[in-house]
């Protein structure tokens, strides 16, 4: 089995064990391996920087939960591979909207109006449902997993799950009326 220099495993033992200069030198290394894994699939240098910066998290959060130092970099490619098919499945949307520069001030303005009506539809129904559906539906929307929901509101991911498709359900039935 070849092992990695630059992710031995007694720099993964010392990360995993928390020494914070470990992880940090660990994630910096981690970086390039990453932007090359992502860009060799993608092509929009943006989400790639997104990616990588979101599978270092999500490998930074998971080190207490790698079993031998050995499978860090097996641990880190997976974590990729769960944000490159959440990508693919289109959870990821552009992060800033640029104004189109073929339209016009008038016509760019018409497009806000009818935004700022759609937005005011969308607060009015958010409104119908209780705090707790709002909370989850918010936190849903910013990207949360079902998973990490319910860690956060202390309860099951199968009742996250049932709130979140009861509540587009009751949204979606009070934008129709």
């Amino acid at each position: 089995m070849r092992v990695d220099r630059r992710f031995s495993p007694e720099l993964v033992r010392r990360a995993r064990s928390g020494e914070e200069a470990a992880i940090n030198l660990l994630l910096v290394r981690l970086k390039p391996v990453l932007k090359k894994y992502f860009s060799r699939r993608l092509t929009d240098t943006f989400s790639v920087d997104d990616l990588v910066m979101n599978t270092i998290l999500r490998t930074r959060n998971g080190l207490p939960k790698i079993r031998t130092a050995e499978s860090f970099r097996a641990f880190a490619f997976k974590a990729a591979s769960y944000e490159l098919h959440d990508y693919y499945r289109g959870r990821y949307s552009p992060k800033e909207i640029l104004p189109d520069p073929e339209k016009t001030p008038e016509s760019a303005a018409q497009d806000t109006s009818h935004t700022v009506g759609l937005r005011l539809d969308i607060e009015r129904a958010l409104q119908l449902l209780s705090d707790r559906a709002r909370c989850i539906i918010e936190l849903k929307l910013q990207g949360y997993k079902y998973r990490e929901i319910a860690e956060t509101l202390d309860t099951s991911e199968g009742a996250v799950k049932m709130q979140v498709r009861r509540a587009f359900a009751a949204l979606r039935i009070s934008l129709n009326e």
